[in-house]
């Protein structure tokens, strides 16, 4: 397999305001080494993206974009999950009438609630939109993971400082094939989740403990 190298977000127009153009901008303007898939929610502001962004000469390196609203997965998943997914995004979960011992019948214990930061009714606020993130990584795998050796998540909030090359990068992989980056606070209170805005796989092994992650 090669060492070709597929950057990965997501982003809805909101987030793409607000942070993500950031993110494009410093990719180009740093030349970093690889692709960037960009996996987005709604398409009316995409031309604005391209004219502003993407009208940059970009050397040896292929932006793409995809739309995760109509992703089969993304929709199953929600469809399957609207009973615990709030009204507000498109689910049926009415916290205000749920039953009270909901919280304990879903995750088990109040202190699994207070680590989940669970709204009063038992759903998981975060969780239901930190999904996208897992479902653009099952796009790129099924559809880029046999063209790319190196598939690395960035958050939309995050930004490129230096340049990243490709060897670098696959330096940093010390010879496994996973990574992820935490940051102080979640390294001092030893969490035990991952929820890391700057995360890898590389390679057959870590191609399929994506599949299990996924």
């Amino acid at each position: 397999m090669n060492n070709k190298v597929l950057y990965l977000t997501s982003f809805n127009e909101k987030i793409y305001k607000w942070s993500g153009i950031r993110l494009l901008s410093s990719f180009i303007k740093l030349n970093i080494e690889g692709d960037f898939l960009i996996c987005h929610e709604e398409t009316d502001y995409l031309d604005n993206i391209k004219s502003n962004i993407l009208d940059n000469p970009i050397d040896n390196k292929e932006i793409i974009f995809y739309n995760l609203s109509q992703d089969p997965f993304l929709l199953k998943w929600l469809d399957d999950n609207k009973n615990i997914i709030p009204k507000e995004y498109n689910g049926t979960y009415d916290k205000n009438t749920a039953p009270k011992n909901i919280v304990e019948r879903l995750e088990g214990t109040i202190k699994v609630k207070k680590q989940c930061n669970l709204h009063q009714g038992g759903y998981c606020k975060k969780a239901s939109l930190w999904f996208r993130k897992i479902a653009s990584f099952n796009y790129a795998l099924e559809k880029y993971g046999d063209k790319y050796n190196c598939i690395v998540w960035i958050d939309a909030d995050c930004a490129f400082l230096k340049k990243i090359s490709k060897k670098f990068l696959i330096a940093n992989f010390f010879h496994t094939y996973c990574f992820y980056y935490l940051g102080k606070r979640r390294i001092k209170k030893n969490l035990s989740a991952v929820e890391a805005g700057f995360l890898g796989f590389k390679g057959k092994k870590g191609f399929e403990l994506l599949k299990i992650v996924i």
